[in-house]
């Protein structure tokens, strides 16, 4: 997730940079005893435009050239829509199938469990897998795009 916040961090900082730079042309540079010509104003939105423009293609990149990119897409994904769906399969130590879920559901873990928020009509159920369970498969079942 630290990706994340880097791209989030050139994204803002490209556009803050365009946003000053119109500053600077229509309220600084107007101040002035001079004025601003056109053609400066054209300059300045013209750079104003290529920030933003080249944040918004860096952004683009990060989320769709990435491995970190597709994973915060995916996230992202999941967190809009409740969960993904998948296929989740959960193996005793001797191989046997102990569990087995398809549907809709959004996953957390760490080192001594894992629960999986399961979303059926409007509810929400959650499953705890313990650590010392076995084999755990978790599987999307249609495409993250």
């Amino acid at each position: 997730m630290i990706g994340f916040w880097i791209i989030t961090g050139i994204v803002s900082i490209g556009i803050a940079i365009g946003l000053i730079w119109l500053y600077w042309a229509f309220v600084v540079n107007s101040s002035k005893k001079r004025g601003t010509k056109p053609q400066d104003i054209v300059v300045y939105i013209l750079i104003s435009v290529l920030c933003i423009a080249g944040a918004g293609f860096f952004g683009n990149w990060y989320l769709y050239s990435t491995a970190s990119g597709q994973r915060t897409r995916i996230s992202w994904q999941s967190e809009i829509s409740l969960g993904l769906e998948r296929n989740v399969q959960v193996f005793s130590a001797t191989g046997e199938k102990v569990f087995e879920f398809s549907g809709r559901f959004d996953i957390d873990q760490d080192e001594q469990r894992i629960l999986l928020d399961v979303y059926t009509e409007g509810k929400v159920e959650r499953i705890y897998i313990s650590a010392p369970a076995g084999v755990v498969i978790i599987r999307e079942t249609q495409n993250s795009e």
